[in-house]
C-alpha cells in the first residue's frame, strides 16, 4: 500500500487571482505614499512661503525699531492705487546700505515695497521672474542737506530712492498692505494728519510658492494680487483677504500664504 501524501498544486486560476490580488494592493500602496509625498511638498511650499514672509516682516520691524522721528515726520506711507496696488513704506534711521558716501555720517532712507527684480539685479534666491519684497537703503553723508525731504511725502521721497541701493529679500509677495492702528484701538486704512495718534502698523503680505507661481502668466499674477483688494477702516488686511482666498482656484490656493504682524512705532 503506497501511504505518500499526494502534495497539491496552485492551478492557474488561483495564481492569476492571487496576482491580481497583489497588483491591487500594490496599487493602493502607491496611491497612499502617492498622498503622503504630494501632502509633504506642499506642506514644504507652504512653511518655506511662510517663513520668508516671517522673515521680511521681522526685518522691517528691526529697522523700524531704529528710526528716527522728527517730530513724527520720520516714517511715510504711500498708499497704493490703481497703478500699483501694493503700498510703500518710507523711513530715516541709522542703518548703513552695501555702498558708503565719501563722509558717511549712519543716517538713511529706507524703502521697504514691492517690485519686479531689474534686469541687472538677481532676485534673491532662484526666482529671477517674480516680484519680491524689496529693502531699499539711501545712504547719506554730511554734505547732504536731509532737511529738504522733511517731512517725508511722495513728493521728497520718490526722486530721494530712485539711486538707492535695493536688495530684494522675499521674493513670491505679490501684495504688500499697511494699515493703521489708533492708541484707541481703531484701524484705519488710510494714514492720519498726525502719526503721533498711531500705536502701531498693522504690515500684512500675500505670498505665492514657486510651484503655484509657475502656473500662472506675469499678467495672470498681476490680476491675482488686485484680487486681494485694500481693506476698509476698521478691517485688517489679513481678515480682508482670508475672504477672497475660497475664491481663487484650487491649484493657486494651495499655494498662497497670508501673513500679518503689528509692529510699534
Amino acid at each position: 500500500m503506497d501511504n505518500r501524501r499526494h502534495t497539491r498544486a496552485f492551478t492557474l486560476i488561483e495564481l492569476l487571482a492571487a496576482t491580481a490580488v497583489f497588483i491591487l494592493l500594490m496599487g493602493l500602496l502607491m496611491q497612499v505614499l502617492g498622498s503622503v509625498s504630494s501632502t509633504s511638498d506642499l506642506s514644504q511650499r507652504r512653511l518655506e512661503v511662510l517663513r520668508q514672509a516671517i522673515s521680511a516682516l521681522q526685518r522691517v520691524e528691526f529697522d523700524l525699531r531704529e528710526t528716527i522721528r522728527t517730530g513724527g515726520s520720520g516714517i511715510f506711507v504711500n498708499k497704493g492705487g490703481s497703478g500699483n496696488i501694493n503700498d510703500e513704506l518710507y523711513f530715516l534711521a541709522p542703518v548703513s546700505g552695501s555702498t558708503s558716501p565719501t563722509e558717511p555720517r549712519k543716517l538713511s532712507l529706507v524703502k521697504y515695497g514691492v517690485a519686479s527684480p531689474g534686469a541687472a539685479q538677481p532676485a534673491f534666491g532662484q526666482w529671477p521672474e517674480m516680484p519680491a519684497l524689496s529693502r531699499t537703503v539711501v545712504p547719506f553723508d554730511w554734505a547732504d542737506d536731509v532737511g529738504r525731504l522733511l517731512p517725508l511725502s511722495a513728493s521728497t521721497t520718490a526722486s530721494a530712492a530712485t539711486g538707492g541701493d535695493t536688495q530684494q529679500i522675499s521674493p513670491s509677495v505679490i501684495r504688500y498692505e499697511i494699515c493703521f492702528q489708533q492708541w484707541n484701538g481703531t484701524i484705519t486704512s488710510q494714514p492720519p494728519t498726525d502719526l503721533s495718534s498711531v500705536r502701531a502698523l498693522l504690515i500684512g503680505v500675500v505670498a505665492i510658492d514657486k510651484k503655484a507661481a509657475s502656473r500662472l502668466t506675469q499678467g495672470e499674477r498681476d490680476s491675482l494680487a488686485v484680487r486681494f483688494e485694500k481693506p476698509q477702516d476698521g478691517v485688517r488686511p489679513s481678515a480682508k483677504w482670508n475672504d477672497e482666498i475660497g475664491n481663487l482656484p484650487q491649484s493657486v490656493r494651495e499655494g498662497i500664504r497670508i501673513y500679518e504682524q503689528t509692529i510699534s512705532i
